[in-house]
C-alpha cells in the first residue's frame, strides 16, 4: 500500500497553489493615480479602499466582508474595526479582537482613512440600516457577499500587469 501511495504522489506531485506573485510597488503606484477621493467613481472609491484595507490588515477576504460601521471608531487619524463575527481562522481561545488603521501621513493618496472618511460619508445615503461596510457600487447598492470582495482585490491586482 505504502508503495502504491508512494507511486502514485511521484506520478502527480504536489505544486504550489500559488505561482505567480505580484509586485507591491506596482500597486501602490496605481492606487496613487486614484486621488483625490472626492473625484473617485463609486468604484474606484470601493476598489481602492478594499485595496487598501487588504495590504495594511494582511487579513482575508473573509475578515473585510465582516467589517461593520457599527462596530467602528472613525476619526481623521485613525479607523478602529472591532470584529465580532468567527472567521476561518478564529478558533476557541484565539479571534481577531480588532483591526486599527492608522492616518498615514507622508501620502495623502494611500491613507486609508482619508478613504474610509470618504466611503462612509458616500455610502450613508443607502445604507438604511445596513451594519456592513463594504455595499455594493451598483444600485440598489445592498451588502456584498466575500467573493465579491475577492473579485474587487484581484481586479486591482489585475490593472497595469501588475503579475511577475
Amino acid at each position: 500500500m505504502s508503495r502504491f501511495i508512494k507511486g502514485v504522489f511521484e506520478s502527480r506531485p504536489t505544486l504550489p497553489k500559488y505561482s505567480e506573485t505580484w509586485d507591491i510597488k506596482q500597486v501602490l503606484s496605481y492606487l496613487q493615480t486614484l486621488n483625490p477621493p472626492e473625484s473617485l467613481t463609486s468604484k474606484d472609491l470601493t476598489h481602492k479602499l478594499v485595496m487598501l484595507l487588504a495590504l495594511l490588515s494582511g487579513q482575508r477576504h473573509q475578515t473585510l466582508h465582516s467589517l461593520s460601521v457599527s462596530d467602528m471608531k472613525l476619526s481623521p487619524d485613525k479607523c478602529v474595526f472591532v470584529v465580532k463575527t468567527l472567521l476561518k481562522t478564529s478558533s476557541p481561545g484565539r479571534h481577531i479582537s480588532s483591526l486599527e488603521f492608522v492616518a498615514y501621513q507622508p501620502d495623502p493618496w494611500l491613507c486609508v482613512v482619508t478613504y474610509m472618511l470618504e466611503y462612509v460619508k458616500r455610502t450613508s445615503a443607502f445604507r438604511q440600516g445596513e451594519s456592513q461596510l463594504l455595499l455594493s457600487y451598483k444600485k440598489p447598492n445592498k451588502p456584498v457577499l466575500e467573493d465579491t470582495v475577492s473579485n474587487w482585490i484581484k481586479h486591482v491586482l489585475s490593472k497595469k500587469l501588475m503579475w511577475h
